[in-house]
């Protein structure tokens, strides 16, 4: 690695994760994280999730969250490949969960709830996969050492493509830095984006930022995660607290 330039390197990671994306290695690579973190012993001791369950963690405040809808952003305007049929997509769970859980009813759930879309199913199953459910377990962890933990979830949608994004991977980030018109980000969240969500984001990460009580305005203080209600902040253009949103959902992963 050394002895290559840049332009050599970007050239490689291109190539490879264009390999993962176009499926040349098989089904169960397809979508599939090109570069990551290893466990090495050595710069990387042990996998994130068990450090932070064994204390890591216990001296920095979390606020955990995701959108509802994440991996639209790579489906929809990426046009990623997706199972597009049932028995694919329930092929690609029984990937995911191996020898544990029930694969082949988690499938069905997830298309029912899409009304019977594979590709919209597939699209929440990955959401689950690659964002949802890490950010339930690192909620879960991290509360076992810091009761002041705070969990989101991210659900206005973006305008774009007539509302087919949804609350996608990044549309939080607008309202949070509350970027120039110009910007990515801000094309994202479309011309009108609801100002006074920006301003409940802002003031409750700034009340964070600054070690005080997190107020959810005008819902009052932002009530600390624990996992037997799973109070978890829906942000809107109508915010409210709900208790272990989509626990249903959720629960098919369990013992995965």
């Amino acid at each position: 690695l050394l002895s290559m330039t840049p332009e050599q390197i970007v050239e490689i990671q291109v190539a490879t994760t264009l390999d993962i994306i176009r499926d040349r290695r098989g089904p169960e690579r397809a979508l599939g994280m090109a570069w990551a973190p290893v466990v090495d012993g050595l710069f990387l001791p042990q996998h994130p999730i068990d450090a932070v369950a064994e204390g890591s963690a216990k001296e920095i405040p979390l606020i955990i969250g995701t959108t509802r809808d994440e991996f639209r952003l790579f489906s929809v305007l990426m046009s990623m490949p997706l199972p597009r049929d049932e028995e694919k997509l329930a092929a690609r769970v029984r990937h995911v969960f191996g020898d544990r859980g029930n694969p082949d009813c988690a499938a069905r759930g997830y298309v029912q709830d899409a009304g019977g879309d594979p590709a919209a199913a597939a699209t929440d199953f990955l959401t689950d996969l690659i964002f949802r459910i890490p950010a339930e377990r690192l909620a879960e962890a991290q509360s076992q050492h810091r009761k002041d933990t705070l969990v989101y979830r991210f659900d206005w949608p973006s305008p774009l493509l007539d509302g087919r994004l949804g609350a996608c991977h990044a549309i939080e980030l607008p309202f949070l830095f509350d970027p120039g018109p110009d910007s990515v980000m801000a094309a994202l969240a479309g011309p009108n984006p609801p100002r006074g969500l920006t301003s409940v984001v802002q003031g409750a990460w700034g009340d964070f930022a600054h070690d005080r009580e997190v107020r959810l305005d005008p819902l009052g203080i932002w009530p600390c995660w624990n996992p037997k209600e799973r109070p978890t902040a829906l942000l809107d253009s109508e915010c409210t607290v709900a208790k272990a949103p989509d626990a249903e959902r959720l629960a098919r992963w369990d013992g995965v």
